[in-house]
């Protein structure tokens, strides 16, 4: 059971022998390899992956007077060899074992010895490197939970730390620095209120206060890193320690190192943990200030896409827990529709060199950052702005819902073509990252589609057409009046500036239409919603546009719907007719071509279109060939190529 090539049989079966191991005699030096063998069993992984294996360990400390300090000698030397490889499952069993241990402990000896092992797993979370002391955090854990409640387990955790956890926190390497501020964070607060008086209690509060004051100012990067992950951590969960004077000024120190220009991973951590402060509803009252702090220099437009993110996700997890306040009252709008245009950019660029190149951009390089993450927290956060849904009331009838559903549709869209005038590209953004919303199903995303298509063909597509016939008639007037046949209207011309205002306006709404029906989930589309889409999404309007100005995005919306050409058949004949004549140095053609193959290949309507281009193709390359006085109706008379003729010519 103690080899490599042990199993849970192996385990099992050593667990069902306990009457015999109960009545070997231990006194005296007998059965001293035995006594060595079942404490190798508190080294041997498999014994910690079962339930039968972490309970025979624990009866191990019962089994016999001498044992418990044979088993601490083996678990001691395995978790500080084995700690960095251990799986975190087993570092927890490891804890539990102990710490039952312990507390079923009577005997003094046994019972320092124990403490004696968990001391050393305090050194290991302070002195060692990184990783082991995150592994050794995660064993003494088990402990920290353990001590609410618990006055015996408090008074031996604040015992043991005090001779060694309050003077790292004053050495000379900041890693040390760093561990003590997480090891505090995790065993906050080491107090003992019962075997205290008031103002011994104070002075040990006023410690720890000093203490977080030190490390948010310390001069290490890491160490206020974690001081700003331990102040926040502490005071969501303990805000009843902290005196309001000291709530006050930890607020204030922990948002100056928001304006750290050092460190990008100082600011970031900034706003990471004051989403985990808004877990403690005590802290709301700082909000409001924190804010409009905040906006005083834009977090928003950070040049660290790390800060970015935690900035909007900040601004999410407030909307989410306080319903009370607006974030867009103390933020700029145009500030975050901004950086969510350049965000989306950026993440479109990573895509496009990623699947040219098969691999992701080096590290250093302009689209490194992690922006398809930032623009989809920063378009969730607007998109929620924009998609806002309202509380039903009390006793609502249908009627009533049906009118509110009305009105915050008009809403939307007064909202959208506000963006469209000035943010096309940030509500282009917010369309394609809406997906992310968990209160956007796919229902919400059919219906917001066949609002913005009907706003599009009943508003902004007969507009279009007016606008470009009165630029055409305008250049016509203008190409008379100086003789010639055709003339192009002035950029500054007032027709001109409508006609593309219009055009790009179509187009980006156009866009967000493809992008809400673009979703993994589209298939799952109830029969009862393709039937609403059809009335919508109407055959005729797409034959009327499917040679003019938006013939590309009309293609896109085709692609996306979950519809098929059983449903458009006019449209698939006239898919396959252009298929079939294609004029692929057509510059307009050129343009939607990328649109209408894809199309095509999902109506499985692109094999016999190809086949009947080929077949029309031949045709006329035959009678091409037969038109040409040069060569016969045969064809060009075949070389020789191992014959080549005199002078190099073939």
């Amino acid at each position: 059971a103690t080899s490599i090539k042990a199993t849970q049989a192996d385990v099992k079966r050593l667990s069902e022998q306990w009457d015999l191991l109960n009545e070997l005699v231990y006194d005296g030096g007998a059965n001293e390899l035995v006594k060595q063998l079942l404490g190798q069993c508190a080294m041997t992984p498999i014994f910690f992956s079962v339930a039968y294996g972490r309970n025979f360990i624990s009866r191990l400390f019962h089994l016999h007077e001498s044992m418990p300090l044979y088993l601490l000698d083996y678990m001691k030397n395995y978790i500080k060899n084995e700690v960095r490889e251990c799986r975190e499952d087993h570092l927890k069993h490891y804890a539990n074992i102990l710490h039952k241990a312990w507390g079923d402990c009577t005997d003094e000896e046994i019972k320092l010895a124990i403490e004696d092992a968990v001391q050393d797993l305090m050194e290991c979370a302070l002195w060692c490197d990184l990783k082991v002391a995150t592994k050794c955090r995660k064993v003494l854990q088990t402990f920290h939970d353990k001590m609410k409640g618990h006055h015996d387990c408090l008074d031996m955790l604040c015992r043991l730390y005090e001779p060694i956890l309050w003077r790292s926190f004053k050495v000379a390497n900041w890693k040390v620095r760093s561990n003590a501020f997480l090891l505090l964070a995790a065993a906050f607060p080491l107090l003992r209120p019962h075997a205290m008086t008031v103002s011994d209690l104070e002075d040990e509060k006023l410690k720890h206060y000093q203490i977080y004051e030190d490390g948010l100012t310390d001069d290490s990067e890491g160490v206020r890193r974690a001081a700003i992950r331990g102040v926040c951590k502490n005071m969501s969960e303990a805000w009843q320690v902290f005196t309001p004077e000291y709530q006050n000024k930890l607020v204030k120190l922990v948002l100056r190192c928001a304006v750290d220009l050092n460190s990008t991973a100082v600011r970031a951590s900034v706003y990471e943990g004051l989403s985990e402060l808004l877990e403690q509803p005590m802290t709301h009252i700082y909000v409001k200030d924190i804010l409009k702090d905040l906006e005083r220099f834009k977090p928003i437009c950070d040049t660290s896409p790390k800060v970015r993110q935690a900035v909007a996700k900040y601004f999410d997890v407030i909307s989410e827990r306080i319903s009370d306040i607006n974030v867009f009252d103390y933020v700029s709008v145009p500030t975050i529709h901004g950086q969510l245009a350049k965000d989306h950019l950026l993440s479109l660029l990573e895509s496009a060199v990623t699947e040219m190149t098969g691999s992701r951009p080096p590290k250093k390089s302009l689209a490194n950052v992690d922006v398809t993450s930032v623009a989809d927290k920063a378009s969730s956060l607007m998109a929620k702005f924009i998609f806002e849904k309202g509380r039903p009331a009390p006793h609502e009838s249908e009627q009533q819902a049906r009118a509110r559903e009305e009105k915050e549709m008009k809403e939307r869209l007064n909202k959208m073509r506000e963006l469209v005038k000035e943010y096309s590209i940030s509500l282009w953004a917010i369309m394609a990252r809406c997906q992310s919303l968990s209160d956007f199903d796919l229902t919400d995303r059919l219906v917001q589609a066949r609002v913005l298509w009907q706003a599009i063909n009943r508003r902004m597509i007969p507009k279009a057409v007016e606008a470009i016939g009165r630029c055409d008639e305008a250049a016509k007037r203008q190409a008379k009046k100086k003789g010639k046949k055709k003339q192009a209207v002035e950029p500054d011309a007032p027709d001109a500036d409508e006609k593309r205002n219009i055009i790009k306006s179509v187009r980006v709404w156009l866009i967000g239409v493809r992008q809400l029906l673009a979703a993994k989930d589209i298939d799952k589309t109830t029969e009862e919603a393709k039937e609403a889409l059809l009335k919508d999404f109407q055959e005729e309007t797409f034959l009327e546009h499917l040679d003019g100005e938006f013939a590309n995005e009309m293609y896109q919306v085709l692609y996306h719907l979950p519809l098929y050409g059983e449903h458009y058949p006019a449209v698939k004949d006239r898919i396959t007719a252009q298929l079939i004549d294609l004029n692929y140095f057509n510059t307009h053609t050129q343009t939607v071509v990328d649109s209408l193959v894809p199309l095509a290949a999902r109506w499985a309507v692109l094999e016999d279109a190809i086949r009947s281009a080929l077949v029309a193709a031949d045709e006329r390359f035959d009678d091409i060939r037969a038109k040409d006085g040069r060569v016969s109706a045969e064809g060009p008379p075949r070389t020789n190529r191992a014959h080549p003729r005199p002078g190099g010519e073939d």
